[in-house]
């Protein structure tokens, strides 16, 4: 024990310890995105007709009209958790895939410290270790928004992977680099974004290429297979992506659905940089560390003999610098994206707070270092405080987050009463106006007789000229009944914080009734006549008021 502090072991297992456990309370949260009531219907679906939908089988408006789902592995998972464990323990999934996202990006860290600092033994180094754990909890402040059990997290995992493999490849270049074929194909059955693996590769053959043609005296640039194997592994990457149950079109997909982010703009999680919502909390941690990171370049090594370009190529390679550039402009598109950015800036962050460290110690001769043990002890109680902040809820609360911690499903953000309601009223075969963000979880809930008007799948399904109509009738009395008289609905459900202009023409038109209301959604049901016996019609006076009016007639 005692040559474990000495050694710098001690310090190495704690800041392990405290990341890994911040990571997992991070990932357990209570379950409040409405997106994967969908995706586990869909999943169930599948396992029941043991077929991937090619066409919509949810909606009554797009019913029968051409759907490529690209989630449906996610969804096939979701739906066995959800169906063994339950919905709400789809969290743990998340919790792992989390964990197995930090063990990559310190595998990766490693690589490119060791070319940054070749003079420094990582493993032995406390300055390293402390660096790893400031930039771990300044990532995972700004990334934990995205840990919510959606199915993006197979692409941040995958990315930081792919990352991993190819840096890995630059310093030892052997046919693991083979493994990208087999996992650019799950990928492109798990997640829309699985065109990243591509572009990733591309940009690090590209670097490669370049680097050989102006780092002419690099040892590995010059060995015969190191451009031909990934060259050959890019080929079978873009053919792999075709295993799929849409076949080929999924090899040019990726252009459509980048297309459809910059047309998507009716969630605030896809609003550009120009817009005031999109700076958040994780904007603003994000140009931290973006800021730290080109800091730290003021701390790299000069050398009279080579240029600053050749020495950040030397230390970090070209591919992982133009991948930089490539997801900072991700990130700018997306306020979603930001998380892209964080997870490659990351080994460029433990470098540069470790030139920091370093040079502080330089300029302080040491006054401000302490020793491993105690940086273990450090390290180990604020692991802790953090933890404790999290699993209290104290961090969401301070920080105005609608997240919470465990593994369960909240009444607020689902309208679980009212579809209670439609159970006990027997409205699920009947037509529903259901909005945007309702309309996912009734899908699930009412299954298999409810139909949406529309839900979540977006762009995938509903065009954007269907998107506008609905967003009109939502605001404008005359488009509503204009719908109305198309599709001739039975009730309306209709999110309650959402939506004010319809509720107001709801509650006070003639023909709709409110008989459901709760914190969640309100339902709304046609009449057969004109009078409004609604939960907030006034009440009959009370019999003894009217005796004695008849009293007073006589």
């Amino acid at each position: 024990m005692v040559s474990a502090i000495k050694n710098g072991t001690a310090l190495r297992r704690t800041v392990l310890a405290c990341s890994y456990l911040i990571t997992i309370a991070f990932s357990i949260k209570a379950l409040k995105e409405p997106d994967v009531w969908w995706q586990i219907r869909t999943g169930e679906w599948i396992l029941e007709h043991h077929q991937v939908p090619v066409s919509d089988v949810f909606s009554y408006t797009q019913s029968g009209n051409e759907w490529i789902n690209i989630k449906w592995g996610f969804e096939v998972i979701a739906a066995l958790i959800s169906k063994i464990v339950g919905p709400e323990s789809i969290c743990f999934l998340q919790a792992f895939v989390s964990c197995l996202i930090f063990y990559f990006l310190l595998k990766t860290t490693k690589l490119i410290f060791k070319s940054a600092q070749p003079e420094v033994i990582c493993s032995d180094n406390k300055s390293y270790a402390g660096a790893v754990f400031v930039s771990f909890i300044l990532a995972v402040l700004a990334i934990e928004y995205r840990m919510n059990s959606r199915p993006e997290m197979i692409s941040h995992l995958f990315t930081v992977l792919f990352v991993y493999i190819i840096v890995h490849y630059r310093s030892d270049p052997s046919k693991k680099i083979f493994l990208l074929i087999p996992l650019q194909m799950v990928w492109a059955n798990m997640h829309e974004a699985y065109g990243a693996g591509i572009i990733i590769q591309i940009l690090f053959l590209t670097a490669a290429i370049l680097e050989r043609w102006w780092l002419k005296d690099h040892s590995i640039t010059n060995r015969k297979k190191f451009i031909l194997r990934p060259f050959i592994v890019l080929i079978l990457s873009i053919a792999a992506m075709a295993i799929n149950p849409n076949g080929i079109r999924l090899i040019t997909r990726p252009l459509s659905i980048f297309g459809q982010v910059l047309q998507n703009k009716y969630t605030t999680e896809l609003l550009p940089v120009s817009s005031p919502a999109y700076w958040q909390k994780e904007a603003y941690l994000a140009l931290l560390i973006l800021l730290l990171v080109i800091s730290g370049l003021f701390f790299l090594r000069r050398d009279k003999k080579k240029s600053l370009a050749v020495k950040l190529i030397e230390s970090f390679g070209a591919g992982h610098l133009f991948l930089l550039i490539a997801f900072l402009y991700l990130a700018l598109t997306a306020y979603r994206n930001i998380v892209f950015l964080i997870l490659v800036l990351f080994p460029f962050l433990v470098v540069s707070v470790y030139r920091f460290i370093t040079w502080l110690n330089t300029k302080t001769k040491g006054r401000l270092s302490i020793s491993s043990a105690k940086s273990a002890l450090t390290i180990g109680l604020i692991g802790i405080v953090f933890y404790a902040l999290i699993v209290s809820n104290t961090y969401y609360e301070t920080t105005e987050s609608r997240d919470r911690f465990g593994a369960e499903i909240t009444a607020i953000g689902h309208p679980t009463g009212a579809a209670d309601y439609i159970l006990q009223q027997n409205l699920s075969r009947k037509k529903c106006f259901s909005d945007y963000l309702t309309s996912s979880y009734l899908l699930w809930r009412l299954q298999p007789d409810f139909k949406t008007f529309i839900d979540l799948r977006d762009l995938d399904v509903f065009s954007p000229a269907f998107f506008s109509q609905y967003l009109y009738a939502t605001s404008n009395p005359y488009a509503f009944h204009s719908l109305d008289s198309v599709y001739r609905f039975d009730y309306a459900v209709l999110y309650r914080q959402e939506l004010p202009t319809l509720h107001k023409y709801l509650y006070n038109d003639s023909i709709y009734a409110l008989t459901y209301l709760d914190a969640v959604a309100a339902v709304y049901q046609k009449t057969d006549s004109f009078s409004r016996k609604d939960i907030f019609s006034m009440p009959s006076p009370p019999r003894f008021l009217h005796l004695q009016n008849l009293s007073r007639e006589f």
